[in-house]
């Protein structure tokens, strides 16, 4: 093992070493550990959480165009959130 990979968990390693076009989910079924770790939300339920979350921001702040910064902040309060609800948080 090179002394950059080093200290390096073994999935980031997996994930360097694997052959180009291997997928994230391939890399996780070699590793059921991490089943747990990653929650998986549906993107379509995450689009449309971020689109209301948008446009109520809109809609209290009387802004017709969101800054970018608030966009990102808004985006990823939702992810944060659902993956809690996945967890079980809800």
């Amino acid at each position: 093992m090179s002394s950059e990979l080093e200290g390096l968990p073994p999935h980031i390693i997996a994930a360097l070493r694997a052959p180009e076009g291997t997928t994230p989910d391939e890399i996780r079924a070699q590793f059921p550990e991490l089943q747990e770790q990653t929650p998986r939300i549906d993107p379509n339920e995450y689009r449309s959480r971020v689109e209301d979350a948008y446009y109520r921001w809109q809609q209290q702040n009387s802004w017709v165009h969101l800054p970018d910064d608030v966009s990102r902040r808004l985006a990823d309060q939702v992810r944060s959130d659902m993956e809690w609800e996945v967890r079980g948080g809800a």
